[in-house]
């Protein structure tokens, strides 16, 4: 029987422990560079209006989104910066998209839709849906700047995480990353096929604010204001040879607390009110390159 010795022994438990950290590669975005994206997301909202008198009866909204598309660069500025890309729908839950490619572009604030090669204009529910699923354009440059060029061990965090890089991994409009946790949990594949997963969690905060008229005692002036909050778990699947996204998905629960108050001839018959809600929404995402 072959007889170990203490080196060998140290050697081979040494083997495993060194694989257990990966190192990513930095991938710049360039116009011409495409690939195929599919997703769904979903979310319930249960709110509940007590106005000082009464409790009104809860009310349940509920919205879905599911889409299959591929995505081509076709203008990249400095920094990885997207500013337009051409989309093409296979499906999606808002039909009129369907069989369709489109041109986005993005200056700013304001995001363009129009169909690809001219021939008409989209329609409106066709331009709302390609704007909200295409506003967003700096995950790429997010996940270059999180984990390009840096080596994690398996179980450790990832950190520093700098908000303002970070918030570009989700489209959370109207909503400020308020907290991000992320740890590496595990490396699978070989070579161009590695794929590191990553869990973690973090929080959104977002204000909920009316449009007040004068002051003024006898005018109409009423005050609508309150906080979201969502706390979501994230896995989050990356291509260590390209810094790519493979798979995105998001579970979550969101509240609301928020009060109306009013003034002068606003305030007449109607007390102060106040609402409060809560919801569960779920993201996925999943990427080809």
């Amino acid at each position: 029987m072959k007889r170990l010795s203490i080196a060998s022994i140290l050697l081979t438990v040494a083997v495993p422990l060194a694989a257990q950290s990966v190192s990513f590669s930095s991938s710049d975005v360039a116009a011409g560079q495409s690939w195929t994206e599919d997703g769904n997301y979903s979310s319930t909202m249960t709110t509940t209006v007590f106005d000082s008198a009464r409790t009104l009866p809860a009310a349940t909204q509920s919205h879905a989104t599911t889409r299959s598309k591929s995505v081509k660069l076709t203008d990249v500025g400095g920094d990885d910066r997207i500013n337009a890309l051409e989309v093409t729908y296979a499906s999606a839950s808002e039909p009129s998209v369907a069989g369709h490619t489109y041109t986005v572009s993005v200056s700013g604030n304001s995001v363009d839709v129009g169909y690809s090669g001219g021939g008409g204009s989209p329609s409106a529910a066709e331009v709302a849906f390609v704007k909200a699923d295409n506003a967003h354009f700096g995950q790429f440059r997010a996940l270059n700047r999180l984990f390009g060029g840096k080596t994690f061990a398996v179980g450790s965090a990832v950190s520093p995480i700098n908000k303002t890089d970070a918030s570009e991994l989700i489209d959370a409009t109207d909503m400020s990353l308020d907290s991000i946790d992320l740890a590496l949990q595990g490396v699978s594949g070989t070579d161009a096929d590695r794929i590191a997963v990553f869990t973690g969690t973090l929080t959104l905060r977002g204000s909920m604010k009316s449009n007040a008229q004068s002051s003024d005692k006898t005018a109409n002036d009423e005050k609508f204001s309150g906080d979201l909050r969502t706390t979501m778990n994230v896995t989050l699947k990356v291509r260590t040879a390209t810094c790519r996204p493979v798979e995105l998905q998001l579970d979550g629960s969101t509240t609301i607390n928020a009060t109306r108050s009013a003034k002068g001839a606003a305030s007449h018959g109607r007390n102060k009110m106040t609402v409060s809600g809560d919801g569960s929404s779920s993201l996925r995402l999943n990427y080809s390159f």
